[in-house]
């Protein structure tokens, strides 16, 4: 309903100015649809504070649908599909359910319908039929929206599915929004059913009497050629008969008493089973050689025995032109001998009986045998598609035990990496408290401290460290020469490079810019017992000796060096 609230439902609620309206929705289901557009005009005519009397036909083919429907009870999943305000407003809460409310309830009558067999609904303002005509023949679907035609008012609106369209009936709908497929009625009518070509014309309908008087109230100038038929057909048409490939007859001129016969029963429109006995095989003859589009075809001599008498009977089978996609028809004209025949008539066949019959017989042996072919060819297609889905069947086992061969090992490599991934968190929480330990080590400590990798790029330093070098926490893998330091007549970068280099300890008394002096020692990083990368620096506050006068650089050799 949200299509139709978009799209149509804008233009066409400005129309409703009528005191009441009707609406069919066909195919309902479970009455979802139709319960949606009953709350839809009870909101309008909320907000609009206008009345008009609504009345909502819901069906379905399907009585047990039809029973759900009329109960009003859904299981709590619509709280999805239905907006909160509504849900509140529309629906009662029951045990494990909603059902509709007793307003909405009243404004919709489900009843079971069938849309090929049964009448329509008259005076409908709104219709809707939604994915139900993509299941039919082209045939059937015209059938179908004829009758919609019908049943809809002028102005009525028309609603398919997103698949769907009207087809060949563009004549009797505007389209008001195609991608929505909603369609308005012209109002021109068309009939429905058997058209009444004459005065004498069987009543002969699959739809009720009152559907046969509704259709008689069509605007004048729609029959005018049914008026000019009834005018003409007694005296220029013979008894004639319109019938399509199915062999059902769709039109009937003329007085049918002396012709067909009506069986007891359900009702049938097949033409072989209404004619005589002994116009049957004639007709049916006749028919086939028509449609196999060998043109008109007239078969002479036919008689029909009729209590003591017998008459002689002239069939002439003409096929009525048409477009592709409009139905196959074919117009039977039966005469009496005893008529005069046209000079300009095409030349006829004398029509044998048992020449016929034989004919018709080895046609449909023809076709029986073609039709065992056709089944034998199936029947070794399906055992060749058997064969292929078995050989499928068992790929598919052999797949199946593979994947859970390989989900046991998935899971078992899944198990070895819970058991790492435990050893790795307990490793992590070790590493956080010795990184815990340093700093609160670095922090406590009154030694100025510097580490360097292999590369002389800063690693880590005391806080003590800035009153000697300017250095911050953004300078961490910069590279040791950018920093500036306090010290006097050192060359501290060389020092520390020929540390790095040698891998020997060295150790210097130090006097910085502010007259302070520090023991500095720049000793190897041992990674492991014989390998070292990268040195660390310590700075001690140092009390030089007052009698040393001249303090000069020395490197400790023998017990005094550390060797690497």
């Amino acid at each position: 309903m949200k299509k139709l609230k978009k799209n149509g439902w804008s233009n066409w609620k400005h129309s409703l100015r009528e005191k009441s309206y009707e609406f069919w929705v066909t195919a309902c289901s479970t009455g979802e649809e139709a319960y949606s557009l009953a709350m839809l005009l009870a909101e309008y005519r909320e907000e609009t504070g206008r009345y008009f009397r609504i009345k909502i036909f819901a069906t379905d083919v399907d009585n047990t649908a039809i029973e759900k429907a009329s109960n009003g009870k859904y299981p709590e999943s619509v709280i999805a599909d239905i907006p909160p305000k509504l849900l509140s407003k529309y629906f009662i809460r029951r045990e494990d359910y909603f059902q509709i409310s007793q307003k909405i309830r009243e404004m919709v009558v489900f009843a079971q319908h069938n849309l090929i067999k049964d009448p329509p609904f008259t005076n409908i303002h709104f219709l809707s039929c939604r994915n139900v005509l993509i299941y039919l023949q082209p045939v059937m679907q015209k059938k179908i929206l004829e009758l919609f035609n019908f049943s809809l008012v002028k102005d009525g609106l028309l609603l398919l599915g997103t698949s769907e369209s009207i087809g060949e009936m563009v004549e009797y709908f505007d389209t008001v929004s195609q991608r929505s497929k909603l369609f308005r009625s012209k109002g021109k009518q068309r009939s429905v059913g058997f058209v009444n070509a004459s005065t004498n014309m069987m009543n002969y309908s699959p739809y009720p009497a009152s559907l046969q008087r509704a259709g008689n109230a069509y605007p004048q100038d729609d029959r005018v050629l049914e008026r000019f038929i009834k005018a003409l057909s007694d005296e220029v048409l013979p008894f004639t008969l319109i019938v399509n490939e199915h062999m059902e007859i769709s039109h009937i001129f003329g007085e049918s008493k002396d012709y067909l016969t009506y069986p007891s029963g359900k009702l049938v429109r097949n033409i072989t089973k209404l004619v005589k006995k002994d116009l049957s095989i004639p007709i049916a003859t006749g028919i086939q050689k028509a449609l196999k589009g060998k043109g008109e075809i007239v078969l002479s001599n036919i008689r029909l025995r009729d209590k003591d008498t017998a008459r002689t009977f002239r069939l002439q089978f003409k096929p009525l032109p048409g477009r592709k996609s409009q139905e196959t028809l074919v117009a039977i004209l039966i005469r009496e001998k005893t008529e005069p025949v046209s000079s300009i008539e095409m030349e006829s066949q004398t029509y044998d009986l048992n020449q016929d019959a034989k004919q018709r017989i080895l046609d449909l042996e023809q076709e029986l045998q073609f039709t065992r072919e056709n089944l034998q060819a199936t029947v070794e297609e399906l055992e060749t598609s058997n064969e292929e889905l078995q050989a499928t069947n068992e790929e598919l086992l052999a797949s199946n035990e593979e994947l859970q061969s390989t989900n046991e090992e998935l899971q078992s490599v899944n198990e070895e990496l819970y058991t790492v991934n435990a050893e790795h968190q307990g490793k992590i929480v070790e590493l956080t408290l010795l990184n815990n330990d340093l700093d609160n080590l670095f922090n406590s400590t009154n030694i100025a401290t510097l580490f360097l990798d292999e590369n002389l790029d800063i690693r880590r330093f005391t806080p003590k460290l800035q009153a000697i070098f300017h250095i911050l926490e953004s300078d961490l893998g910069r590279p040791f020469f950018h920093l500036t330091h306090s010290i006097k007549s050192v060359e501290i970068l060389k020092i520390v490079r020929d540390v790095n280099n040698s891998h020997t300890s060295f150790e210097q008394e130090i006097q910085l810019t502010n007259d302070y002096w520090y023991l500095m020692r720049v000793i190897p990083y041992a990674v492991s017992i014989k390998q070292k990368r990268g040195s660390h620096s310590h700075f001690y506050r140092h009390q030089p000796v007052k009698t040393r006068t001249n303090r000069n650089p020395k490197k400790r050799t023998g017990r005094n060096h550390t060797p690497c």
